[in-house]
C-alpha cells in the first residue's frame, strides 16, 4: 500500500490553527496558559509598589536595615546613607535619633 504525500512534502499532517485540525485548539490552550503564566508573573514581580526607597541622608539606620544602600557612613554606633559625591575614605557623620552627631568613616 502506497501512503499519500501531505502537502507539506513529509508525512507528517499540518495541524496549524488555519486547519482546524485536532492540534489547533491544544495549541490555543497552550497559547492562552502561556499568556495566563506570563501575566501572573508580571503582576507579581517588580511593579510601582515594590521600589526601594530612598533613605534619609545621615540619619542612623536600624541595623536590619532591609534595602541596599549605594554609599555608606560607618561608625562604631551604627551606618547611614550619604551622598554618592562622597569617596570613599573621607570622614562623615550620622545623626542619632537624639540629635547627637557620630563620627564615622565612608566605606562604599
Amino acid at each position: 500500500m502506497k501512503r499519500k504525500r501531505m502537502a507539506g512534502g513529509d508525512d507528517t499532517p499540518n495541524l496549524s490553527a488555519r486547519d482546524g485540525g485536532h492540534g489547533a485548539s491544544r495549541r490555543r490552550a497552550l497559547n492562552a496558559t502561556l499568556t495566563a503564566v506570563g501575566l501572573v508573573l508580571a503582576a507579581a514581580g517588580t511593579g510601582a509598589g515594590d521600589k526601594i526607597p530612598a533613605p534619609p541622608f545621615y540619619e542612623l539606620l536600624p541595623a536590619n536595615y532591609p534595602y541596599p544602600l549605594i554609599r555608606v557612613c560607618s561608625t562604631q554606633e551604627g551606618i547611614c546613607a550619604v551622598p554618592y559625591s562622597l569617596p570613599p575614605g573621607e570622614p562623615c557623620s550620622c545623626v542619632r535619633s537624639d540629635s547627637v552627631w557620630v563620627s564615622g568613616v565612608v566605606t562604599h
